[in-house]
């Protein structure tokens, strides 16, 4: 599984919800992290998605499938927790939605489970923004 997959599984998915219709919320930024301050700064002011493909648990089942983890992390646009916290839970459907089989940019993905709990609340900086962040574990065939 890589950035570019899982990048525009979301993106268009998000686009399905009413994102960058008439109406609706902004379609976010997009970026691969890693997430720092000099990076946000340099972004945009509107809501931003890392999504962080990462090492996760490794090969399983002889090889076949992968199990890495996906970080995403939310940063809504300046001074707006309920559009944060909304875009945060509207990609956690996304990536729960993910059934079996399910064709995810090149890869073919089994499943996706968080790792722990629904999006946390992480950070608040000093631009006013609030930042929520979830992990999954994807299994996915190599």
């Amino acid at each position: 599984m890589r950035y570019s997959d899982i990048k525009g599984y979301v993106q268009s998915a998000l686009t399905a919800k009413g994102y960058g219709v008439s109406g609706g919320p902004a379609v976010p930024l997009f970026d691969p992290g890693p997430v720092t301050l000099a990076k946000l700064r340099q972004k945009s002011p509107n809501a931003i998605v890392f999504l962080q493909v990462g090492n996760g648990v490794g090969l399983r089942h002889e090889g076949i499938i992968d199990s890495p983890f996906i970080t995403v992390r939310v940063v809504g646009p300046q001074h707006n927790y309920t559009a944060a916290e909304t875009l945060a839970y509207d990609v956690d459907d996304i990536m729960l939605g993910v059934g079996s089989n399910t064709t995810v940019g090149t890869a073919k993905v089994l499943f996706i489970s968080r790792s722990g709990g629904a999006p946390m609340l992480i950070d608040f900086d000093a631009a006013d923004r609030y930042s929520f962040q979830t992990t999954y574990i994807t299994e996915a065939v190599r």
